[in-house]
């Protein structure tokens, strides 16, 4: 019997050759070793318009991996948990974030132990907006029952912009919202 050790040089492959004592046909086994995956070292967070992001906006956002042997590959938002520091951001819809409110945010990502950021400065959005819709716009209600809101709504404005409401702790909201349901009924 021959072996062949596996090695970088062989392509990570062992090659083992038999031979029969009686003189019998030799038999050749190629055994492949797979190298072990490089692992992500962290990632990095490309947020489009990242320098003139504005209150209000709602922005693409891509994942980077970044991985030991130097490449790169875009990772799915969905599979990536993010978080921020700062106001409180409601945050994704599969590839987008939405800035709420001012404020300097560090924007942060993880997945499967690599963790990335990146620090933005939210501006002022001073365009004036017109309310076009609130969604969802189901309520939940019956006779001498206050409704039943929903945690969230999204505020869409004429140009463009949404805006992501948080009514569960905000009471003022949540009774403005009241008010106006019962006027109409």
């Amino acid at each position: 019997m021959t072996v062949i050790q596996a090695s970088e040089a062989t392509g990570m492959r062992a090659i083992i050759h038999v031979q029969p004592k009686d003189g019998g046909e030799s038999q050749t086994y190629a055994i492949q070793f797979l190298q072990e995956a490089p692992q992500i070292e962290r990632l990095s967070l490309e947020v489009e318009n990242e320098s003139v992001l504005k209150e209000d906006q709602t922005v693409g956002i891509k994942v980077l991996a970044h991985y030991q042997d130097g490449t790169q590959a875009v990772l799915k938002a969905d599979k990536v948990s993010f978080s921020t520091s700062g106001e409180e951001m409601l945050p994704f819809v599969k590839v987008c974030w939405n800035c709420i409110n001012q404020d300097e945010v560090t924007l942060k990502a993880q997945f499967e132990g690599a963790e990335g950021q990146v620090d933005l400065n939210i501006q002022a959005n001073t365009e004036k907006k017109v309310v076009q819709a609130v969604r969802p716009v189901s309520v939940v209600t019956g006779l001498n029952q206050e409704p039943s809101l929903p945690d969230t709504v999204t505020v869409e404005y004429d140009k463009g912009f949404q805006n992501f409401i948080r009514l569960l702790g905000n009471q003022l909201l949540r009774k403005t919202l009241l008010s106006i349901i019962a006027l109409m009924f």
